[in-house]
């Protein structure tokens, strides 16, 4: 029984709600036999793996009878599934306020009760007015609304003073647009990280050329989805201080959801900047702080072990150890549970690195089997850096290690391309770098080096090789 649909809807409910549905299975006056399973079911929930849980034994409850029939007991499961469907929706359906309103209109007109129809319109037009958030969604309600009042036979009589077309064509725009460029940004995003091929969205570059000489005032979102993407596509990157001005100035129209999804896409631009110019690696850590100082962060649960990695990353860079210990102490709890133990061990390595403690660090990464290509790409490049920092006695394990790291690349097959050439070419300067090391200060060419390094167009932690190739100098 418990690996059936009915259990694994019934899992996702909390106690109140398995609670309440009982409740809403009397109202409802289902077959007496619905009852006595839920009834069954009640007395072992929430424990739904309890042994006890099997259709035999459940069988026996309901028919007091000890000779098993398999399909009569699926009778009342499929009966119950059936309902808590409908109990499920109900429980959405009271989450979401638009869409009330919008079945209590459609009722109201389907059925003439005209004044009552427009009256509901003027006042959900009334109360979208009235709210201070600007996001895509109020934009549809308001499609929604003005489509509704348009396709009324009885407008002309009850809303003159309304011109539903132009608005109803307005505010599609405003909500198609301002979703086309959101999605556009996520693909930009995508195709940086995963070995997808992304499709460019179609009529895209007819709508960026339009905004390019007309920026729609009435959705904020619209300018500031609009210049990351200008920014991205055409690596064009003195957009930042204006970008952030105006997500911070708009922010109390946004949703926690757009703020979150802006502070993203502000931490990847800021990201792209502290390659070329360390004095943004402070602002960087910057922007890290407000997310979890307002919360932002913590608006998709779990805490993102991506954000809290990068955070971490980003303090150890600045060398704030102390708030680093603090942070993974008050954070690390809300970590996603399958890939909490992965994050604590790699950023205890890497807090271990950054103090000089190669040894230790080496020895956290050794401690825990790591979920994921992206973990295991960090881990295995903490490791050669570790490797490198322990000088000419772990020189052959730097070599062996490296040459299992780039087998792993050219095996993995998930892995972005970009991402892939970015790391093989940081393997090759690393060994290249340990080559030079061997000679004598007389013999390095350090100046060939730094050529290599800057004519070399993708290259994981260029700034870190940098660092080390001005060292043995």
């Amino acid at each position: 029984m418990q690996k059936s649909k009915l259990f694994d809807y019934l899992i996702s409910l909390t106690r109140k709600e398995f609670l309440d549905l009982g409740k809403y299975l009397q109202a409802q006056n289902p077959n007496k036999n619905v009852i006595k399973l839920y009834e069954y079911i009640k007395k072992y929930h929430p424990n739904l793996d309890h042994k006890k849980l099997s259709k035999e034994l459940a069988y026996q409850s309901i028919f007091k009878s000890k000779n098993y029939d398999r399909k009569k007991i699926l009778v009342p499961m499929s009966e119950l599934y059936q309902e808590l469907e409908q109990y499920v929706i109900k429980l959405q359906l009271e989450k979401e306020e638009g869409l009330q309103n919008l079945l209590h209109r459609k009722y109201l007109g389907d059925r003439k009760v005209d004044k009552h129809f427009f009256n509901q319109a003027r006042k959900h037009l009334k109360t979208l007015e009235e709210s201070t958030n600007k996001d895509n969604d109020y934009f549809y309600q308001q499609y929604l609304i003005n489509k509704q009042i348009y396709a009324h036979p009885n407008t002309r009589k009850w809303a003159k003073d309304i011109d539903s077309f132009n608005n109803l064509t307005n505010h599609l725009d405003l909500f198609y647009i301002g979703n086309k460029l959101k999605y556009a940004c996520e693909n930009i995003n995508r195709s940086s990280i995963i070995a997808e091929e992304q499709k460019e969205p179609f009529v895209l570059e007819e709508i960026l050329n339009q905004l390019a000489q007309d920026l729609p005032a009435e959705n904020p979102l619209i300018p500031i989805y609009y210049y990351f993407i200008v920014a991205f596509k055409n690596g064009d990157f003195t957009y930042y201080h204006p970008l952030k001005e105006l997500i911070l100035e708009n922010r109390d129209s946004f949703t926690f959801q757009e703020q979150y999804n802006f502070l993203i896409l502000l931490i990847n631009y800021c990201q792209t900047l502290c390659s070329s110019d360390s004095s943004y690696i402070e602002e960087l850590f910057q922007l890290y702080q407000y997310g979890i100082e307002t919360r932002i962060f913590f608006t998709e649960k779990p805490f993102s072990d991506g954000l809290f990695n990068h955070t971490i990353h980003t303090a150890c860079v600045l060398k704030k150890y102390d708030w680093v210990e603090n942070f993974i102490k008050e954070y690390s709890n809300l970590l996603p549970e399958i890939r909490k133990d992965a994050a604590l061990n790699y950023n205890q390595a890497l807090l271990a690195y950054h103090r000089k403690q190669y040894k230790e660090a080496l020895l956290r990464l050794q401690e825990v089997t790591f979920p994921n290509v992206t973990y295991k790409i960090l881990a295995k490049c903490m490791t050669l850096f570790c490797y490198y920092e322990l000088g000419n006695d772990a020189a052959l394990s730097l070599y062996d290690f490296a040459k299992n790291f780039r087998s792993f690349l050219r095996r993995e097959k998930n892995i972005a391309e970009p991402i892939k050439k970015a790391n093989l070419n940081f393997i090759s300067f690393v060994n290249l770098l340990t080559e030079e090391r061997h000679k004598s200060k007389k013999n390095r060419v350090i100046n060939k080096l730094t050529q290599k390094l800057e004519a070399t167009p993708r290259i994981a932690y260029k700034r870190w090789l940098s660092d080390k190739i001005q060292e043995l100098s």
